[in-house]
Parts: C-alpha cells; sequence; structure tokens
C-alpha cells in the first residue's frame, strides 16, 4: 500500500477532490497525452494535458519515486477544456519528481499515463557586475 504525502495545491484552475479512492472497472477510456509541465518558480509547476474524448475527470499524482510506491500528491481534476491544467506548490528545489494522469468517467478509469520526470531546479538571479556603480550611487528620473 503506498504511503501518501500531500503537496500543497496552489491552485487548481478546475475544481478539484483529493481522492480517498476511485471505483476501478473496465473501460474504453485511453490515458491523457501531451502531458506538460511549466515551471513557475523554484517550487510551483504548472501540469497541461490533452483532454479525452469521453473523460469526465481526470486523477493526477506525484511521486518522488518511478514506481508511485511513495505518492505525494493525489487529487482529481474535472474536465473543462481541450487542454486541462493544475497547478501544485511545495515542491522542493533541486529535486526529482514524476508524475502521471489517468482519464474517469462513470465510474470507469483509463491506464494511467507513462510516468513523466520533473527536475525542480534551484533558480538563483544575480545581477551582472557592473550594473550599479561601484560608489552605490543610483539614478533617479522624473
Amino acid at each position: 500500500m503506498a504511503r501518501v504525502r500531500q503537496a500543497l495545491l496552489l491552485s487548481v484552475l478546475f475544481p478539484f477532490i483529493v481522492l480517498g479512492g476511485v471505483d476501478t472497472g473496465q473501460s474504453q477510456l485511453l490515458p491523457p497525452t501531451q502531458l506538460v509541465a511549466s515551471y513557475n518558480d523554484e517550487q510551483s509547476i504548472t501540469l497541461r494535458w490533452q483532454a479525452v474524448p469521453g473523460a469526465r475527470y481526470y486523477r493526477f499524482q506525484i511521486s518522488d519515486v518511478r514506481d508511485f510506491s511513495v505518492v505525494r500528491t493525489d487529487a482529481l481534476v474535472l474536465q473543462s477544456h481541450s487542454w486541462i491544467r493544475a497547478t501544485v506548490a511545495g515542491l522542493e528545489p533541486g529535486k526529482d519528481y514524476w508524475w502521471r494522469v489517468q482519464s474517469l468517467a462513470n465510474g470507469s478509469e483509463s491506464q494511467w499515463s507513462p510516468p513523466v520526470r520533473l527536475r525542480m531546479e534551484t533558480w538563483s538571479v544575480d545581477s551582472p557586475d557592473g550594473l550599479f556603480p561601484p560608489d552605490g550611487a543610483t539614478l533617479g528620473f522624473g
């Protein structure tokens, strides 16, 4: 049984429910495709995927390990448009994660999408040398 650790769901652009479980059953649903992650900052990402015909909801998971034996985030997103998106925060900079998505409709579920790796990079922004005068003076316009 997988341990579940919850990350802070910063914003999901569509209603979501954190899952306790989903009814399993045979289905004709396909797993979502074209999984894309956009990095907002060093602790936050937006996940996007192509909608699947016939799906009403999508379940996405984020894990610390590729086999998903430890699940960090497990959430349900309502379909609304042809591209579905969810923003997740609370991820650790410098760490790798894996994410996957599953289509759901009327008690049926698809197979999981192939897992996609996320690498949370540590960012730093330094000012280039010579940008500020050596005496600390600043310019004012007015």
